[in-house]
């Protein structure tokens, strides 16, 4: 990390993921790292109690954007200026109700949406799905018409 790993600026950023974890509406770690889907509780608790300064830089991008605060957050922060908070996630797949989807299409789009996928990938993938939720749903369109019969002849 940068050159603010000062106690002050480890103890700044531990009140500010605190308080940022139960303004997200997570007042139990558990249920943050369990919902944000994060593999070691271990990292959230020791960013949130100030334990250590020797993380990774791929962990510490993990990390704010599972706070949702955006790439240089966590040093800004350190810093003592504010932390730019990044906007709400898309809904999941299921809650575009309005978009009449076909199941196949739906099933391809929820493999998009791949866990695997690297955070911001997975960001930009639901940002689609969004912008695809609010477009208008294409009216139904009539059966085409059975072509006239002949008449056997007789």
């Amino acid at each position: 990390m940068a050159d603010v790993a000062t106690s002050d600026g480890w103890e700044r950023l531990a009140s500010a993921l605190i308080a940022r974890r139960v303004a997200l509406g997570f007042h139990r770690r558990s249920d943050f790292v369990r919902a944000r889907n994060l593999k070691h509780s271990r990292t959230v608790d020791d960013l949130e109690n100030g334990r250590r300064a020797n993380y990774e830089p791929s962990t510490i991008a993990h990390m704010e954007l599972a706070y949702r605060w955006a790439p240089g957050s966590f040093v800004r922060v350190m810093n003592g200026e504010a932390a730019v908070d990044l906007p709400e996630p898309p809904q999941p797949i299921e809650a575009i109700s309005d978009v009449a989807m076909d199941p196949d299409v739906l099933g391809i789009l929820r493999k998009l949406a791949d866990p695997d996928l690297s955070p911001e990938q997975n960001i930009l993938i639901r940002q689609m799905l969004r912008s695809l939720a609010d477009m208008p749903a294409a009216p139904p369109q009539a059966p085409a018409a059975d072509p006239p019969r002949r008449r056997a002849a007789q």
